[in-house]
Formats: C-alpha cells, sequence, structure tokens
C-alpha cells in the first residue's frame, strides 16, 4: 500500500466525517475505528427505513435527527498490482442507542473476519443534545467533543487478545470551529489533524494531517457540495498522487455512501438502515 493510502488510514481512524471501511485487522490495531466515528451519529434513512411509529408528522424536523438504531454496512475494495487484481467484499452489522442523560451515543460494531471477529463498542459525546442535533444541518460539519473506542477480537476456541482501545478528542475555536483533532490507538500511536482554514458555514477546507506511526505527513483539502449533499477528502503526501474519500449523506447527515481512492486501492461502501431512532430537542 503507498504512503497515501496509509495515511488515509490513519485519518479515518481520526475523522467522524470520512469513513474508511477496511478491514478487521485494521480495527484490532486501532488504527481505523472509522465507521465507529461515522455511526456515532446515526447512518442513512434510505428506502425501506423504518421510522419509530412515536415520532409526531408535525414535529419540526429541524428540532430531531435520526440515529440508526440498525444498520449494515456493505465494503468493497479493490487493489491492482503486477501479480493482477484482487477485490474483497466485507458486511459490518451496527446498533446504536442515544444516551440523553450523558449525551453520548452507543455502537455496537460487528467486524467478522475469517474464523475470527471484532466487537467495536464506540461512545461519542455532544455538549449538550442540540449540539447533536444540529451537527446535522451542514454536512461535513463536527460538533462532538470526542470518542472512545474498545475493540474486542473472538476466534473459534476464545479471545484473540486484550481489548484495544481507541480515544479521539475535538477542539474548536471561539467560533465553534474545529480547529484540531487527537486520536489515540494502540502502543500509544496517534495521529493530529489541524485545520488552518474554513469555508462560509464554518467547516475546514483545508488543513494537515501527522502521525506517530512515521507515515509522511498529508496536506489536506475538503470540498462541500450542498445541493448533492457530498464532501470530498483529498490527503497528499509530497510527490505523490492525492488520495480521495467522497462521501454522500442524506438529510440529517448520515452517512449513505463512500468511494476511496488510495493509489492502487479502491473501496466502496454503501448503508442500509432498517431501523432509526428519533432524537430531539
Amino acid at each position: 500500500m503507498s504512503h497515501s493510502a496509509d495515511m488515509l488510514a490513519s485519518y479515518r481512524m481520526v475523522d467522524c466525517n470520512t469513513l474508511g471501511r477496511w478491514s478487521a485487522r485494521m480495527f484490532r490495531d486501532c488504527r481505523l475505528p472509522a465507521i465507529v466515528l461515522v455511526l456515532l451519529v446515526g447512518v442513512a434513512c434510505r428506502t425501506g427505513t423504518t421510522t419509530s411509529p412515536d415520532v409526531s408528522a408535525a414535529r419540526d424536523q429541524e428540532a430531531c435527527r435520526n440515529l440508526a438504531s440498525i444498520a449494515r454496512w456493505k465494503i468493497e475494495t479493490t487493489s491492482a498490482s503486477t501479480s493482477g487484481t484482487a477485490a474483497a467484499t466485507a458486511v459490518q452489522d451496527v446498533s446504536c442507542t442515544f444516551d440523553r442523560a450523558n449525551i453520548a451515543t452507543r455502537c455496537e460494531i460487528l467486524i467478522p473476519s475469517g474464523a475470527c471477529s471484532t466487537t467495536s463498542v464506540v461512545m461519542t459525546s455532544w455538549r449538550s443534545v442540540d449540539d447533536f442535533v444540529d451537527e446535522s444541518r451542514s454536512i461535513g460539519r463536527t460538533l462532538q467533543i470526542g470518542s472512545t473506542s474498545d475493540n474486542i477480537t473472538t476466534c473459534a476456541g476464545g479471545s484473540a487478545g486484550p481489548p484495544v482501545r481507541g480515544i479521539t478528542r475535538y477542539f474548536y475555536d471561539e467560533r465553534r470551529r474545529v480547529t484540531r483533532y487527537e486520536g489515540l490507538g494502540a502502543n500509544n500511536t496517534s495521529t493530529t489533524v489541524t485545520y488552518d482554514d474554513w469555508d462560509r458555514a464554518g467547516r475546514p477546507t483545508s488543513g494537515r494531517l501527522e502521525s506517530s506511526t512515521g507515515s509522511p505527513a498529508l496536506a489536506l483539502r475538503l470540498s462541500y457540495d450542498d445541493s448533492t449533499r457530498t464532501m470530498v477528502w483529498e490527503g497528499t503526501a509530497a510527490g505523490q498522487e492525492p488520495a480521495t474519500t467522497t462521501t454522500m449523506f442524506d438529510a440529517n447527515g448520515n452517512v449513505v455512501s463512500t468511494r476511496m481512492q488510495a493509489g492502487a486501492v479502491r473501496s466502496t461502501s454503501t448503508v442500509d438502515t432498517s431501523l432509526t431512532i428519533p432524537i430531539c430537542k
């Protein structure tokens, strides 16, 4: 895998707006609890989604946000090399709840991988319920405080190792624009994203990603198309082609799909949600 692809995986550990869906191994290494960070705010309400019936149709849409209670991610990845092209498909099942007292989501992600499987439990917190709801009004925006992810891998015959914890924290300026992200993973590996420019909606448009793993730093560019509810993330290491991720959101700010390109590696993720829970101010 290229440096750009490797750093892209590290970034996706750290940013809730850009979701990488890679192998269970990356989750075990805490390099990519990314799916975690997206699902903490709920996944897309798509055709066939069922919303809890106790929600009044008269309730102001701006005062509520749908959280995916049951969802399935399908991840299709291809990688080209001199020996040919390899393809893989993975499915991850996700269930989420909202703890109103602690203003946090709890998402459990089951990640099968051959004879083993990883269960990742992610707790993500916000300063207020209003922040959780308002975060979805602009695609690519984040107002969360941070999160923890506990990853446990089990194989036939018992556990494959102790739990691995990842910790994330977000920092903001006086205008509530995210300025920095810090992620701590296994073996004290860390990833830091620093933003230095924003659009009129307060969303970051440029920055820099640095990792303690020895991978080269990435120059970041982010753009947003509100008409199609699409965000494009681009990370470029010196002397290399950029790695890009295109993410599409629904009206609740939940991820519908992602497309990733990093060197010879391509990955497409789609989300099917079967049950949502309304979270209201």
